[in-house]
């Protein structure tokens, strides 16, 4: 397998992520990306679109918003350019003092080696 499939760009982005370095997520970015997440905004500091690469950042920005004490990919895969990704976790929103505890989903969909979009689903 390439390292270059949107894959394994998937998983690198994922393995920085756990790791502190926003790097590799960063390198795979379209400069035109849309970053939506589809969570309450009375629920979550992160809900909304985001554009651009700049948009990205300012969503990372506000990390301290959030205590996460757990975030494992339990399954992941990849189809025409589209990698879905299953996610157990737990987080606290601190600013409205709001804890998720279960599964999320990730939709990145890729065109040509880049990251053009990612779709994040949080149930409550």
């Amino acid at each position: 397998m390439s390292n270059t499939t949107p894959l394994a760009l998937a998983k690198a982005a994922y393995q920085g992520f756990a790791e502190g370095d926003m790097q590799p997520l960063l390198s795979i970015l379209a400069k035109d990306v849309i970053w939506n997440n589809h969570s309450s905004k009375s629920y979550s500091p992160f809900a909304g679109s985001h554009h651009g690469i700049e948009g990205v950042k300012a969503y990372f920005s506000r990390m301290p918003a959030i205590q996460q004490d757990r975030f494992d990919i339990i399954a992941i895969a990849e189809n025409n350019g589209y990698v879905m990704a299953t996610i157990d976790r737990k987080a606290t929103y601190l600013s409205v003092d709001k804890t998720h505890e279960g599964q999320i989903v990730h939709v990145l969909r890729f065109e040509a080696g880049k990251l053009k979009q990612m779709d994040i689903y949080e149930h409550r």
